[in-house]
């Protein structure tokens, strides 16, 4: 079941008023299985409340779909951990360098905290690694 955009998810127990609640204990502690009867009573008292909820999720309609997943090339644009990789650093030292300016992420994913290098950056930084050393980043 999807979250309720109105507030944190709540399971249909906790959505049911405390005497229905009660009732089906009740007839859940005599004697398992379920007779006939009981099934009857049951479905006469959860009557109302499955048709409430079946109209509140018919109000609310369909259940978002999920984010299609971004398709990228590899190669082309690069994660930290991948630019990391490609320096033999950690990928809190690539934060470090973009927190510092030395490199740029080309675009951040919407909504979030991802970041993406393009390789025209990354290889400018490796040019200027191989030029000036370690000392030129700091």
């Amino acid at each position: 079941m999807g979250a309720d955009p109105t507030g944190p998810v709540r399971s249909l127990r906790d959505r049911m008023p405390p005497e229905i609640v009660a009732a089906a204990q009740r007839l859940a502690d005599e004697a398992p299985p379920f007779t006939p009867e009981q099934i009857a009573k049951l479905r006469v008292l959860f009557a109302p409340t499955v048709a409430r909820l079946h109209r509140e999720r018919a109000e609310r309609g369909p259940a978002p779909q999920p984010v299609e997943k971004e398709k990228r090339v590899p190669g082309e644009e690069l994660t930290p951990a991948e630019v990391a990789r490609e320096f033999n650093v950690s990928p809190a030292t690539v934060r470090r360098w973009e927190a510092s300016g030395v490199l740029k992420p080309t675009r951040r994913l919407p909504n979030s905290r991802h970041r993406r290098y393009s390789r025209a950056t990354v290889d400018a930084l490796r040019r200027q690694l191989a030029e000036g050393g370690e000392g030129s980043l700091t």
